[in-house]
């Protein structure tokens, strides 16, 4: 095996050793915070491209490599990390499961209709927010700040303010 080979193994292989623990450490952190199907691959995709720029893995070689096994693997392990509950398991709240259900359908149908838009990060850089405020929307949370997140919201997808889901 040429040096040029076993270097290539070598980020590969530190690549799927970050990406898996990160897949572990996203589907704990969504099975306590109610994140959709999508939310949590996207966070993958957006985390697992982070790792392959760091070892300069190229965007083709990134593509073929979500399309392998290992990938679908990490990606079905994202459902499988429930936390353990001090109390027990959790009564989920039903306004907030609905809350978040309906916001995150809004959010995915307008991030469809962009095609230049592929994730929450667009969608932040779009409505002036942080990243962090889109996913916290997204989970169905409130805060004192809804209004301010709404508004940024409907100025990106240019709707009017009452369109956008509470």
């Amino acid at each position: 095996m040429s040096s040029y080979e076993e270097h290539k193994a070598v980020r590969i292989a530190w690549f799927w050793e970050v990406v898996s623990a990160a897949a572990a450490a996203i589907g704990r952190a969504a099975a306590g915070q109610v994140w959709d199907a999508n939310r949590r691959r996207d966070t993958l995709d957006e985390f697992a491209w982070e790792a392959a720029q760091a070892v300069k893995i190229t965007s083709s070689s990134f593509s073929e490599l979500r399309e392998s096994d290992e990938w679908h693997q990490l990606e079905e392990g994202l459902f499988t990390h429930e936390l353990p509950s001090e109390n027990g398991p959790e009564t989920p709240d039903p306004e907030l499961s609905k809350r978040a259900t309906a916001r995150s359908d809004w959010l995915d149908q307008k991030l469809r209709q962009h095609p230049d838009w592929s994730s929450d990060i667009d969608i932040a850089e779009a409505a002036g927010r942080a990243y962090n405020t889109i996913q916290r929307y997204r989970s169905g949370a409130t805060s004192t700040r809804e209004l301010y997140v709404r508004r940024g919201l409907a100025k990106a997808f240019q709707y009017e303010i009452t369109e956008v889901p509470e």
